[in-house]
């Protein structure tokens, strides 16, 4: 009895330094980061219904710029922030056989809560959902005609990103998002009504700052 007892006191002084060092970790993760990115979408110009060959098709790479202010705790976190985004490239395609061209403009504004995973003390891999605010513009026009319309619309997002610490508070953010909704029914006598698919993938680069309290 004696001799479990002592090697039951031996494992547990010996697993105290590994406890203490995984409890640092968490709290070294824990808390306020404000963060700046920059990334690229390729969007397509998805209107549906595809009743027929007036159907807009085409595409274009639109270039976004954000902020974005996270709290994390331990392993848990909640974000928000908001995005601009503006055509990059491309913007053409067909529109009742004929050539057209469009442009899209848009501020989103999601709310993510996520879980968070240490990678090492100040790096840290994550993955989150929740939902996502869209208000744009869309632009549609060829030689004929010129339409504009302004939409909002609800949906969701889901990510997947890492933390690379540069400096003890500095880190360099890479992140994929993928956007998920429709807008409200668009279209006029000339454009028939339809909706704008908001389906899409962000790939971001950026720097986050923690603040230490």
């Amino acid at each position: 009895m004696r001799i479990l007892g002592t090697l039951l006191v031996t494992t547990l002084l010996s697993q105290t330094p590994a406890q203490e060092s995984i409890g640092g970790l968490f709290e070294t993760l824990t808390g306020l980061s404000l963060g700046i990115y920059t990334g690229i979408t390729p969007q397509a110009a998805e209107l549906t219904p595809f009743e027929d060959s007036s159907t807009p098709v085409g595409s274009l790479i639109l270039a976004h710029l954000g902020v974005v202010l996270k709290y994390q705790f331990a392993f848990l976190f909640v974000r928000s922030g908001v995005d601009a985004a503006i055509p990059l490239i491309g913007g053409k395609g067909k529109f009742s056989n004929a050539d057209f061209s469009f442009s899209l403009e848009q501020i989103r504004v999601p709310i993510v809560f996520g879980l968070n995973f240490p990678l090492t003390q100040y790096s840290s891999f994550f993955a989150g959902y929740g939902p996502l605010f869209t208000a744009g513009i869309l632009g549609v026009k060829n030689h004929l005609v010129e339409n504009v319309y302004f939409y909002q619309a609800w949906g969701a997002l889901f990510l997947l990103g890492a933390e690379f610490a540069l400096t003890e508070n500095g880190s360099l953010l890479v992140e994929w998002q993928r956007s998920m909704g429709h807008t409200q029914l668009l279209g006029t006598a000339s454009f028939r009504e339809r909706e704008l698919s908001l389906n899409n993938d962000l790939f971001l680069l950026g720097y986050s700052y923690r603040f230490r309290f």
